[in-house]
């Protein structure tokens, strides 16, 4: 009783304390959001109309430092080293995430990216591949050309030549012994001589071209495939060679003497001799047998295997009694000859008595077979007794054998079918064991008979067989299969090692009628190839698809985790399949970094195909996504180049000229173009009818063989230029624009806008053809928002946006004001409607790697095609010199200022610095191009996403877009810290935000990172500050107000979506992403001296982007608390990377302990008795700081 009610009492104790601390946490959230609305509203001022901004005056009155900044500064210089004590790291659980079902890359790939070699290792496998392309290509240039080229000796043509050369063969062991035994000549008239005739010239020629071919047949040494011509002579000349060309001279001889030249008994003996040497090319049988059983063995049956045996031995038979019989005839002959008794006058066979050559052999073939008793043998004929001992020794002897070998065989099948038979009746026992239904068993013994049928195992030595041949062999089987996906027909036309250890690990699957072999909202785990049978694709809500065909399903599972099945496949009859998981094949690229490298590109693109992928996440989605990602992949466009993408096949003006115009090109001549182009498509419907079934299946022959690509990669360098064109309107049209400001923008004004700037057009312009249709609306969506600031337009301006978030009108106002102040000129509007239009090529990857290597930066390529490939950016050739110059100046500009990193606090007012160093150095042209370079920036902000004028400026992104501007608009007589600093403060004041002390505004700052954009956010935000422990929040404060001019500050790329990730993650927080942060900068105080790093640099770089991907993926708090242990940085250039490496991608899924588990309570509990020290410290703070303030003003007065 008393345990009991112990045990009733602990727990009411946890519920009253479960409800007080709900309690508590609601009431303080509350308190704060309070205190937060009465403190904006105590010190936002009062703002009339007419004290809106108005100009560059208003402006320079908030350009300052905060008072707060100053302060902290002044303590800070003041402050003497001494140890303040601290609380000790904390770990704080979830704080506000949110939780979403994403598609993310798995962390068994990012584990993979960290295993690859450094980049001067890249530089050098890039090399390398480079030069094996090079190479490749020149070599199938070579094998377009007869006999430049090695035939593979398992080629469907060698495999054919041999057969025909072994049924050659078979005439010859056929003829040759009866033109021998009967001494036929070339030129007879009778039916065997003209067989014979036939034979014999049929069997020079091949023979002779036979010859060429084996000069042109690869060779396997020490068990590798060798196509160098020297390594074939040299292998060739060891074998056959003098034996093929002693034949052939054979051949020709006998050709060239001809019955009238041999009238000399001598002449005849020789030419005998010499017909008798041709049958040493029976010794290739052997060749021919081995040939003729490798290709049954290929057919994978065993029985067929025996039956060519038994086969076999009965054609030797054959041939060894034709032998025989033509041998024992021409000993008959010859001793008629010699004037001596034959066997062919004793059986009065001889021409003279009226028989037939036939009929002859047929007797002899008798004699041979089953001898006369007694022999019909003269007795003083000496020769024909010991021939006909010989020829009755030799036939039992081999007969004997053939017998042997035929009963071996059978009883070698006998016993094969007793081994089924005996695996049938196991089968039986068992189910009868179980009491199975009759159907049941009737469909597990069909079943069995189909495994037995075509899946036997044979026991073998698998020393016999070497890991390189069993490798082959799989490729052999596999790769038809798996070529048909994009990626893997790359890998094989590159890594062909790496392709055969994926094959070598594909699993075989076989089902029955009626299996499921994947269902609907099943996990998906491994890829699914089927290799053979029938099937139902059933998809919800559609008719069910019949399945014939190799198809894959479910690639995504190989590159992403918690996937489920959106179908189900059904086997209609008995079926195979081919699995692959992405463990294997993760492990099959581990010995290879380039092909890790190709697959990791891949693997991000197909992902990101998919996030963004508005379709449902179907078999034909990820079909599409293999191919774009295949097709956009580095190692592809380096061993097949579009040509259409290339810049001296780019034609951009054509997008200008009306198709009346017509080209350059008429009359003959263009129908000369047409005619080539129309020969080029039939060579490619030609091409496309293959008759092997890898060639048919390999998604790169089909991608080669398709009609955009043969005909512009044979016919492009011809393609017909349009006429040149002395200008495209666009200067004309802007006069007119700022001339008269039209009344409204509509389609046709969107129209001219395009033919007056060829580069948006979305058929033909460079954005289209690099596969940048989401940029080209950006591009668009900013010239338009351009020309609406400048016609005074905000119906058109704010067309696409929402009713709830439409851009207010005095936001429209101040954008007004921002125009009037930069005054811009028409030749100004050009340059920036150009350079909007051009900018975002600089982001392609085709065009990054057409460029020098000195200038693969977006803004460095924009400039090299404006200097060097102006063709691709024909509106470049309009601008005036001086607009040239602007475009120019902007680019080196925005090379060295990210606006957009300072509107979310990423950057640091040191780069303001550089951003006033670099104007002023431009000298008399500098405020020209600043208010170039602020019209440029507010065109390229309006059209971060699209839109039939400006989507992304409205109400909510307005207020940060026109602080930053017109903090920069200070940037000829303000101080970098002031305009920085400014901007937040603005920020701030928008968002009713404190700011009155140094963690004010370093929690502004944050805000900005964390796209902070009402109170709850804050409140969240703040909540995870002041979970931190004392020393972390100091750290913090030091690295967010360090201004990278007088003290050194680290520029976080990336750390916005390290802050985005950690919020979305259940499992991490806000607070946990501080804490980490805190570890990353005392890492890297400690690292920099090993990453040589110039002391005096006072901005350094550093690359967050594997840490932001890292912190989307992590399953394990602990593992993120601890990860910069596991972390490494690398220098790239000028700046530092941080790299997750595989310790950590090994990690991400680690399941939490019971251990953990409680620690993480532990750490949970003093995290909020931490908290709640921090606010009472901070209420007697601002308590003690009140009562201060009235003590001073009751002095005052």
């Amino acid at each position: 009783m008393v345990a009991m009610r112990l045990t009733q009492g602990l727990a009411l104790a946890h519920v009253i304390h479960i409800y007080k601390e709900c309690f508590f946490e609601s009431a303080v959230s509350k308190l704060k959001l309070l205190k937060i609305a009465m403190e904006t509203e105590a010190k936002k001022p009062t703002v009339t109309q007419e004290e809106e901004f108005t100009g560059a005056d208003d402006a320079a009155a908030v350009a300052r430092e905060p008072f707060a900044l100053q302060e902290y500064w002044s303590a800070r210089a003041e402050k003497q080293e001494g140890a303040q004590g601290g609380a000790s790291r904390r770990f704080v659980g979830y704080s506000g995430a949110k939780k979403g079902v994403e598609i993310r890359l798995h962390g068994r790939w990012m584990e993979l990216s960290t295993q690859t070699v450094g980049d001067e290792d890249s530089n050098i496998q890039k090399s390398m591949f480079l030069s094996l392309t090079a190479s490749r290509k020149l070599s199938e240039r070579i094998n377009s050309k007869l006999f430049s080229s090695s035939f593979h000796p398992g080629s469907m043509f060698r495999l054919g030549w041999d057969i025909f050369g072994g049924f050659l063969l078979l005439c010859d062991a056929v003829l040759s012994p009866i033109n021998l035994a009967w001494e036929l000549d070339v030129g007879s008239h009778n039916v065997l001589a003209v067989l014979w005739t036939l034979s014999f010239w049929t069997s020079f020629i091949f023979w002779s071209a036979d010859i060429l071919v084996n000069f042109n047949t690869a060779v396997y040494h020490h068990g590798r495939l060798e196509t160098s011509k020297a390594v074939i002579a040299s292998h060739y000349f060891r074998g056959w060679f003098l034996i093929d060309v002693g034949l052939v001279t054979l051949d020709w001889v006998i050709g060239v003497r001809s019955p009238t030249n041999t009238g000399e008994l001598s002449s005849l003996r020789s030419l005998r001799v010499i017909r008798a040497l041709r049958l040493l090319r029976l010794l290739k049988a052997g060749r021919l047998r081995d040939i003729l059983q490798e290709l049954v063995a290929s057919t994978g049956r065993q029985s067929i295997l025996f039956y060519c045996g038994i086969f076999n031995t009965a054609v030797l038979i054959s041939l060894v009694c034709h032998l025989l019989a033509c041998f024992w005839f021409g000993i008959g002959r010859a001793s008629h000859v010699r004037g001596e008794e034959s066997w062919l006058q004793i059986m009065e066979l001889l021409e003279q008595d009226g028989v037939d050559q036939i009929t002859q052999y047929l007797h002899s073939l008798r004699y041979v077979i089953g001898a006369p008793s007694p022999p019909m043998v003269a007795p003083t004929n000496t020769v024909e007794i010991l021939s006909d001992i010989a020829i009755y020794g030799s036939g039992l002897m081999v007969l004997g054998t053939a017998v042997s070998k035929i009963s071996n065989t059978l009883a070698e099948l006998r016993a094969m079918n007793e081994e089924h038979d005996r695996q049938r009746r196991e089968i039986r026992m068992y189910l009868t064991s179980q009491s199975a239904p009759f159907e049941l068993v009737s469909r597990i013994m069909k079943f069995v008979d189909y495994r037995l049928d075509k899946m036997a195992i044979q026991s073998f030595d698998q020393t016999l067989i070497s890991k390189t041949l069993q490798t082959e062999l799989y490729v052999n089987q596999r790769s038809p299969y798996l070529v048909q996906l994009p990626i893997f027909a790359l890998c094989q036309a590159v890594f062909t090692d790496v392709f055969a250890d994926i094959c070598a690990v594909m699993q075989k699957r076989v089902f029955e009628k009626k299996e499921t072999v994947f269902a609907h909202g099943s996990w998906a785990t491994v890829m699914e190839i089927t290799a053979s049978g029938s099937y139902s694709f059933i998809q919800p809500g559609q008719v069910p698809l019949i399945i014939n065909t190799t198809e894959c399903f479910q690639e995504a599972c190989l590159y992403t985790e918690g996937l489920t099945h959106a179908s189900t496949l059904l086997c209609k009859t008995f079926a195979e399949t081919l699995s692959l998981a992405g463990e294997d094949l993760v492990l099959c690229l581990r010995s290879s970094p380039s092909s890790c490298r190709m697959f990791i590109e891949y693997a991000r693109e197909f992902v990101q195909y998919l996030q963004k992928s508005r379709q449902p996440l179907n078999h034909e989605t990820q079909v599409r996504a293999a191919e774009l990602a295949t097709l956009r992949n580095e190692y592809y466009q380096e061993l097949y180049p579009d040509p259409r993408k290339m810049f001296d096949n780019m034609d951009t003006a054509a997008a200008y000229q009306d198709p009346e115009q017509g080209s350059d090109l008429s009359g003959e001549d263009l129908e000369t173009f047409q005619s080539e182009v129309e020969l080029a498509a039939m060579v490619q419907r030609a091409g496309s009818h293959r008759t092997s079934r890898m060639d048919a299946n390999n998604w790169l022959r089909q991608q080669q063989d398709s009609m955009h690509l043969q005909i512009l990669e044979d016919k492009l360098a011809s393609r017909p230029r349009a006429k040149e064109v002395e200008t495209f309107g666009l200067e004309i049209f802007i006069e007119e624009l700022m001339g008269s400001p039209v009344d409204c923008i509509d389609d046709e004004f969107q129209a001219r806008l395009r033919k007056c700037l060829p580069e948006l057009d979305p058929k033909l312009g460079p954005h289209k053809v690099f596969e940048q249709d989401a940029e080209r609306d950006r591009a668009e969506s900013s010239c338009l928002s351009v020309l609406a600031l400048l016609a005074n337009r905000y119906e058109t301006f704010t067309a696409p946006q929402g009713a709830n978030s439409k851009l207010l009108e005095r936001q429209w106002r101040d954008l007004q004001g921002i125009i009037r102040w930069i005054a811009p000129t028409t030749e100004q509007v050009h340059g920036v409607l150009v350079l909007l239009a051009i900018r975002a090529l600089g982001k392609s990857k085709t065009v990054l790697r057409q460029v020098p290597k000195n200038a693969r930066r977006p803004e460095r390529a924009i400039l090299y095609l404006i200097s060097s490939e102006q063709h691709v950016v024909p509106s470049v050739r309009f601008l005036s010199e001086r607009a040239n110059s602007f475009v120019q100046q902007a680019l080196e500009v925005h090379e060295k200022f990210n606006l957009a990193q300072m509107l979310q606090g990423e950057n640091v007012p040191g780069s303001v610095l550089i951003l006033q160093d670099v104007i002023q150095d431009l000298d008399e042209d500098g405020e020209d191009v600043f208010h170039f370079y602020i019209l440029f920036l507010l065109g390229f902000m309006c059209g971060l996403a699209g839109g039939s004028g400006s989507r992304f400026l409205d109400s909510k992104n307005a207020e940060g877009v026109i602080s930053g501007i017109r903090m920069l608009q200070q940037l000829l007589n303000g101080t970098p810290r002031g305009i920085y600093w400014g901007f937040l403060s603005a920020r701030a004041q928008a968002l009713g935000l404190p700011k009155e002390t140094a963690e004010d505004l370093v929690l502004v700052r944050m805000a900005c990172l964390a796209r902070v954009t009402d109170d709850s956010g804050y409140i969240q935000l703040r909540s995870s500050w002041d979970a931190l422990g004392f020393r972390e929040r100091s750290i913090l404060t030091e690295h967010f107000l360090a201004d990278g001019i007088s003290d050194r500050a680290f520029i976080f790329e990336f750390l916005p979506a390290c802050v985005n990730h950690a919020q979305t993650n259940p499992i991490i927080g806000l607070t946990l992403m501080l804490e980490v942060l805190v570890d990353l900068l005392s890492n890297l105080a400690l690292a920099l001296p090993d990453l040589a790093v110039n002391p005096a640099e006072k901005m350094i770089t550093v690359d967050l982007s594997d840490m932001s991907e890292f912190v989307a993926v992590v399953q394990n708090r602990f593992v993120f608390q601890t990860c910069m242990a596991r972390s490494r940085f690398n220098k790239v250039g000028h700046r530092l990377r941080v790299e997750m490496t595989g310790g950590n991608w090994a990690r991400t899924s680690d399941v939490d302990s019971d251990m953990t588990t409680l620690a993480y309570g532990i750490k949970d509990v003093f995290m909020r008795q931490q908290a709640l020290e921090s606010l009472v410290r901070q209420h007697l703070h601002m308590t003690a700081l009140d009562n201060y303030k009235d003590y001073v003003r009751r002095e005052k007065y």
